[in-house]
């Protein structure tokens, strides 16, 4: 026969589990934003670690040298794809603003040829397409006015999320850098 327990320890376990649970929760709370970056770390480490022993395999067994070579090609795989959109958006800037400038020197051409064979939904497409671009510039605009101040924050919030995106990449790199050296013992 299994003895009952006593009011005073069914009190203190079920303060203990819940210590215990707040403790978990709270600790998954603060590690929230950093686990897309470690799990993401851990799956770059994982997917590069043969090409890693390689290169400390060139490099004499230099650990240190490895881990910064590895971690420098982690970086360049973010900065050159991002400099080149930037360097494309500047290249540009003076078409965007021009086009903004004036919308009156937009004009819409006349719906493709395959767009109508679409099936379901081409012919509506179609002639959804013709309608507009038969209005005119002005009327155009004045449809498109009400969606600008959307479309202003639509940008501002994207900037905003590649901000978090290039942080949650650079602590990519420095977790990746530190499961490059410590990768045997993180095993």
């Amino acid at each position: 026969m299994t003895p009952v327990p006593q009011p005073k320890e069914l009190t203190r376990t079920m303060l203990v589990v819940l210590c215990i649970g707040s403790l978990v929760a709270a600790s998954v709370w603060i590690m929230q934003p950093f686990l897309t970056s470690t799990i993401w770390a851990a799956m770059i480490v994982i997917a590069t670690w043969p090409q890693f022993l390689l290169m400390q395999e060139r490099l004499k067994g230099s650990r240190p040298l490895a881990v910064v070579l590895m971690t420098m090609v982690l970086l360049l795989l973010f900065i050159i794809p991002f400099a080149l959109a930037i360097s494309a958006i500047v290249e540009r800037a003076g078409d965007i603003a021009g086009l903004l400038r004036s919308p009156h020197a937009v004009t819409i051409p006349p719906p493709p040829d395959w767009l109508h064979d679409l099936p379901l939904a081409g012919a509506k497409l179609a002639d959804k397409w013709r309608q507009v671009a038969a209005m005119s510039p002005e009327e155009i605009s004045s449809r498109l006015a009400p969606y600008g101040t959307r479309f202003l924050g639509w940008v501002v919030a994207q900037a905003g999320s590649m901000g978090m995106m290039a942080l949650h990449f650079f602590l990519t790199v420095i977790i990746a850098a530190i499961l490059y050296s410590r990768g045997e013992s993180a095993a």
